[in-house]
């Protein structure tokens, strides 16, 4: 199954209109969900980031191949410090978990991307597996990352790996054509938001 607009507490789409609290978001398949936000609804953004802003204690998201306890990095995620990092931001991914985020795409060289994860969250590019932690050290190009399992993963990077940065937003600074992913409870058709997380198509996947 390919990327999907909506998945079981929220909706994945583009922001067609807004009007104060209220968002309109449009998934790729037509369908509209109304979205309220609220004072404590938590807004982040994904922006383009490089190896160098990940430093020691972050909460880091990483999609790549995976041999044996390395994993080659295609892209990391870098979610700021695990201590003071929300959890609707942070997430729990393991190893065999299905990612934050969107619906996987066909992968490159295996089979279609995940389907729902845990609380609504989809799966990661397809033919490729995720890992979550929190970074314990950095050696050159090589991160040794620490799951929530209290396991050690050693992830390398090269000069291609793609490292997003997700930073603290505000509804206001919201727009149309915006691309987010909407965390919530939907009740009488509106999805009560208590997470958005705005960004390009293929960063707001993790």
């Amino acid at each position: 199954m390919g990327q999907r607009g909506e998945f079981g507490m929220g909706t994945v789409g583009t922001i067609s209109s807004i009007d104060g609290a209220g968002l309109t978001v449009k998934s790729q398949a037509g369908g509209t969900t109304e979205v309220l936000t609220t004072s404590a609804t938590n807004v982040t953004k994904v922006v383009t980031g490089s190896f160098r802003d990940i430093v020691v204690g972050d909460r880091l998201v990483v999609i790549g191949t995976t041999s044996n306890s390395t994993v080659a990095a295609d892209r990391i995620v870098d979610q700021g410090d695990a201590a003071s990092a929300p959890q609707s931001q942070v997430g729990r991914p393991r190893q065999t978990d299905a990612l934050p985020g969107g619906y996987g795409g066909p992968g490159a060289n295996g089979p279609v991307g995940g389907g729902p994860g845990a609380n609504g969250q989809g799966g990661g590019p397809g033919g490729m597996n995720g890992v979550g932690g929190t970074a314990k050290s950095i050696n050159g190009d090589t991160i040794t990352l620490t799951t929530n399992d209290g396991s050690t993963v050693k992830v390398t990077t090269t000069s291609s790996t793609v490292v997003s940065v997700v930073q603290k937003s505000s509804v206001g600074a919201l727009a149309v054509g915006d691309s987010v992913v909407v965390i919530g409870k939907k009740k009488s058709g509106v999805l009560t938001a208590t997470a958005i997380r705005e960004g390009d198509l293929a960063a707001r996947r993790i």
